[in-house]
């Protein structure tokens, strides 16, 4: 396996690699906005004088691996380091560590438990974002297939050494209690930068071409058993009586 090599910084800027394969798919979800808020993070320490060397590493692009100028991520303005092995492959070689994280980075840092791992005779370190483990505590909203996935993943992050980034102190205790050192958890809660301003000019419009007239319930999530569309349902039609 090859990969395509990226523009290395000539200064003494750290190195860090992000895989964003969640960027790759068909809807991005949580985690694809968490790794866009991340990124445009950076983007503004970078302003404030904190600046890294970034770049971005996914499987090939649509179209395939030398399909650059049209690759979605291009446009966040940084240098894209890409598998010759498409989504699902790429995660599967992940999976069975056939693949580990490219070199020459200071830091790879994975935004979900799809992550590659690093190479024993490396120096890199790893950083994998933990979002959940919702699957444990309610398993009805997850598919057999999906918890076996997510259980997997998360015994091999664990048992990986890398450091583990985690969006609330529920997630943190739930690690410990697996028996991760605690020095390895740091806690970064999730932000909500990316809303804008609201335009009912723009959401006026938007209502009419998907043929909503009136009142509407909304929910910003996929649909995944997980997400417990039902009950938000069932809630709603018990509430909506006491609601203005």
């Amino acid at each position: 396996m090859t990969w395509r090599q990226p523009v290395m910084s000539d200064g003494n800027r750290p190195k860090v690699l992000i895989a964003v394969e969640q960027l790759r798919r068909a809807v991005p979800g949580g985690i694809g906005a968490y790794a866009r808020g991340l990124l445009g993070g950076i983007s503004q320490c970078a302003e404030d004088g904190d600046e890294v060397d970034v770049t971005l590493f996914a499987s090939r692009a649509p179209g395939g691996v030398f399909a650059r100028a049209t690759d979605p991520l291009s446009r966040f303005g940084r240098p894209v380091l890409l598998s010759h092995l498409p989504g699902p492959l790429l995660t599967r070689a992940w999976d069975h560590q056939l693949l580990h994280a490219p070199v020459g980075f200071n830091v790879v840092h994975s935004v979900s438990s799809a992550f590659p791992s690093r190479r024993a005779d490396g120096d890199t370190r790893s950083v994998v974002t933990v979002h959940d483990l919702a699957w444990r505590r309610h398993p009805e909203t997850a598919t057999a297939r999906g918890a076996k996935w997510h259980e997997a993943s998360l015994r091999r992050a664990q048992t990986s050494g890398s450091s583990l980034i985690v969006t609330s102190k529920l997630v943190a205790a739930d690690l410990i209690s697996d028996g991760v050192n605690p020095d390895r958890i740091t806690i970064v809660h999730g932000g909500s930068d990316h809303l804008v301003p609201e335009d009912m000019t723009q959401t006026d419009a938007l209502l009419a071409r998907l043929e909503v007239p009136g009142e509407f319930l909304l929910t910003v999530s996929t649909l995944e058993p997980r997400k417990n569309v039902d009950r938000l349902l069932k809630a709603y039609g018990q509430a909506r009586a006491a609601l203005p």
